[in-house]
């Protein structure tokens, strides 16, 4: 995955996962901070993504993991 596909793929999901994270931590910043923890972690495991079936799911389950952390 390049920059032009994270941008492409992964950005458009971050106020889904925002709002997700939101929904468990119920802090605006901490939030915030589990979308950007999520976004980092999908930015270092570029090079893997290619075996996951499903990279809005996965990215869902990073958040939720994080958030619960």
């Amino acid at each position: 995955m390049d920059v032009v596909q994270f941008k492409n793929d992964i950005l458009p999901l971050k106020n889904k996962l925002f709002r997700y994270s939101l929904k468990i931590v119920r802090d605006e910043d901490l939030a915030k901070d589990v979308v950007q923890e999520c976004l980092i972690k999908v930015w270092e495991k570029r090079n893997d993504l290619n075996l996951v079936q499903n990279l809005e799911a996965w990215c869902m389950q990073v958040t939720r993991n994080k958030a619960l952390d």
